[in-house]
């Protein structure tokens, strides 16, 4: 949901409503992804996209606020997609399992204007 905040603080669009409150564990949130957009994370934000109207970009073109797909080490074994928000020309903020993180533009793989 940080994302989902986030894009809500700045646009005052609530793009998360089909999600907000419907589950309360990580494989529920899951589920939740998977029956909104059929697939995961980045089907799900390329569907939010397509419904509120943020066009994708590229890393050169990204300002603070917009929305980046990154692709993160779990250090566990398979990488894992994450939604973060553009912080600054290099950096992408995300929430982690112990609070936020912050990483280097470059674990970006897609991006979204969100203003």
């Amino acid at each position: 949901m940080f994302v989902a905040d986030a894009i809500k603080t700045i646009t005052g669009v609530e793009c998360a409503g089909f999600f907000r409150g419907k589950y309360s564990t990580q494989a529920g949130e899951f589920r939740k992804i998977k029956s909104y957009a059929g697939g995961g994370v980045a089907e799900m934000m390329d569907k939010i996209a397509t419904e509120y109207h943020f066009c994708e970009t590229d890393s050169n073109h990204t300002q603070m606020g917009d929305v980046a797909l990154c692709v993160v080490d779990t250090h566990v074994g398979d990488d894992l997609e994450v939604l973060g928000v553009v912080i600054s020309d290099t950096k992408i903020i995300f929430a982690g399992r112990e609070g936020l993180v912050v990483k280097n533009k470059s674990v970006g793989v897609k991006f979204w204007q969100i203003q």
